[in-house]
């Protein structure tokens, strides 16, 4: 019998926010690491919880937008934000997400190295592999 892991939370949250017509329409680039296309939302996952083992976990997630214009980047978050507090959960081949909750609002950060302005959040997800 194979080892039960955690649900890849990352990939599900990319696919939900990479799809939905409301970031589709702001041209926000959605993935999990930053390059030159902007505006550009990356998710990371940071820390968390194993509620029940092998079954349900609270992975909590950061979120953080990049836009050369302050008004992109507060749009992006926002919009973000609005997407993944949507109720009654998603899934896709391998990841139920039942619930997200914000732990940080969408909250500018400095960051020199950004090339323009930069927004961050944190979400606590509620998730668990999706049944055979």
């Amino acid at each position: 019998m194979p080892i039960a892991t955690a649900p890849d939370v990352e990939a599900a949250l990319i696919a939900r926010l990479g799809t939905h017509p409301d970031v589709i329409a702001l041209g926000v680039h959605v993935s999990w690491q930053l390059d030159d296309r902007r505006p550009a939302l990356v998710v990371a996952r940071a820390g968390g919880l194993t509620v029940v083992r092998g079954w349900l976990y609270q992975p909590r997630v950061q979120i953080d937008v990049y836009a050369p214009v302050r008004a992109a980047a507060v749009q992006a978050a926002l919009t973000a934000q609005a997407v993944l507090e949507l109720r009654g959960g998603w899934m896709d081949a391998t990841t139920v997400v039942t619930d997200v909750t914000t732990v940080l609002a969408p909250t500018w950060l400095y960051d020199p190295s950004a090339d323009g302005h930069r927004y961050t959040a944190s979400y606590l997800v509620t998730a668990h592999p999706r049944p055979s």
